[in-house]
């Protein structure tokens, strides 16, 4: 388990993350966004407990939040979570940013890091039919995504959700 000494490094991620939100324009509108489900959003365990067994946790680091919560980030090898979680809840969490960088995740994305960008621009939906690069952020009120593409096919994704 992670200790208070690696929270440098978990205030670094979330400066990262949130630059990645905010740098360049605001993100193309798409009403149906959300992080955590729906056609663009990650599919995460309905209970966090269950959030440590997707595969072997390179770093694990907490931190009280707000009383009666902790910041909580889940490091595997191409998959980092950050996320508030509840002390009177255990099963309960926000999700707050979430960056995806292998294709063993893409069992949890509506996209597969390694798919050709039309594909990924198709389950975007009409908004992101020109933008060709997916240089665009796409989300809504309930947060952002960022792809990251190579040689024409996705390589990386970003979330940074709103948590209220």
């Amino acid at each position: 388990m992670g200790s208070m000494t690696k929270m440098p490094s978990l205030l670094a991620l979330v400066l990262l993350l949130f630059s990645l939100r905010t740098a360049g324009a605001e993100p193309v509108y798409l009403p149906t966004f959300a992080c955590v489900g729906g056609p663009q959003g990650m599919k995460l365990p309905a209970d966090a407990r269950q959030l440590s067994t997707l595969g072997k946790l390179q770093r694990h680091a907490r931190a009280e939040d707000e009383p009666g919560t902790y910041r909580e980030l889940l490091v595997f090898d191409g998959l980092t979570l950050n996320l508030i979680r509840f002390s009177a809840e255990p099963a309960r969490m926000l999700l707050v940013s979430a960056d995806i960088s292998h294709p063993r995740w893409n069992r949890l994305l509506p996209f597969a890091l390694g798919q050709p960008l039309a594909q990924a621009r198709a389950t975007l939906g009409p908004a992101a039919q020109t933008d060709t690069g997916l240089t665009h952020a796409y989300g809504s009120e309930a947060g952002a995504l960022r792809l990251v593409s190579a040689g024409g096919v996705l390589t990386r994704l970003s979330y940074s959700c709103y948590t209220g």
